[in-house]
C-alpha cells in the first residue's frame, strides 16, 4: 500500500509542480514542446501508479474487489476524456498501463469471470478511446469556432469605430 501511494503521490506531485513551473514561466512557442513532454512524462507515470494498483493491492481471484477495482478504472478513463482528449499521446500513455495492466492479469488469471470481466474492460477501454476522439473533435470546432467569434467582434468594434469616427457616416 505504502509502495502504490508512493507512487501515485509521486507522480501527482510531479505534475502539480510541472503545471505551477508552466504558469509561472514565460514559455514561448518553441518551448510548448518541452513542457509538452513534461507533461506527458506525468500522465504516463500517474497511469502507470493506477496500473500497479492491481498488482500491489487487489488479491488474484477476488471476485467483488476486482469488481470493485474495474469500477474505479472505468470512471478514471471517463474522467480522462475530458482531461486528455485535446492530446491523444496522453490519453494512451496514461489509459495503456491504468488499465493494460489489469486486463492483462485478468486475461492471466483464467477464470471465466475474470476472463469476461477482462474483456469487458478492454472493450471499455475501446470504446472510450473511441468517445475520446469524437469528443476531441467537438471540442477543437468549439474551440475553433470561440476564436473567430472574438476576432469577428474585434474586427466589428473596429469598423463601428471608424464608422463614428467619420461624420458624414451617421
Amino acid at each position: 500500500m505504502a509502495l502504490w501511494l508512493a507512487a501515485l503521490g509521486g507522480s501527482l506531485g510531479y505534475r502539480g509542480a510541472i503545471a505551477v513551473a508552466y504558469r509561472r514561466s514565460a514559455t514561448t512557442a518553441a518551448d510548448s514542446r518541452i513542457w509538452l513532454v513534461r507533461f506527458r512524462i506525468g500522465v504516463a507515470a500517474t497511469g502507470l501508479a493506477w496500473g500497479l494498483v492491481s498488482l500491489l493491492l487487489f488479491p488474484e481471484q477476488q471476485i467483488d474487489q476486482e469488481f470493485f477495482l474495474a469500477l474505479v478504472l472505468t470512471g478514471l478513463m471517463g474522467g480522462a476524456i475530458s482531461a486528455f482528449s485535446l492530446d491523444r499521446t496522453s490519453l494512451l500513455l496514461f489509459t495503456l498501463p491504468a488499465v493494460g495492466m489489469f486486463v492483462l492479469r485478468l486475461l492471466v488469471e483464467g477464470t471465466s469471470i475474470s476472463v469476461a470481466t477482462g474483456a469487458l474492460l478492454l472493450v471499455f477501454a475501446v470504446f472510450t478511446l473511441a468517445s475520446a476522439r469524437r469528443f476531441s473533435v467537438v471540442e477543437m470546432g468549439s474551440l475553433r469556432l470561440n476564436r473567430e467569434t472574438r476576432e469577428h467582434e474585434r474586427m466589428l468594434r473596429r469598423y463601428e469605430f471608424i464608422v463614428n469616427a467619420v461624420p458624414d457616416a451617421r
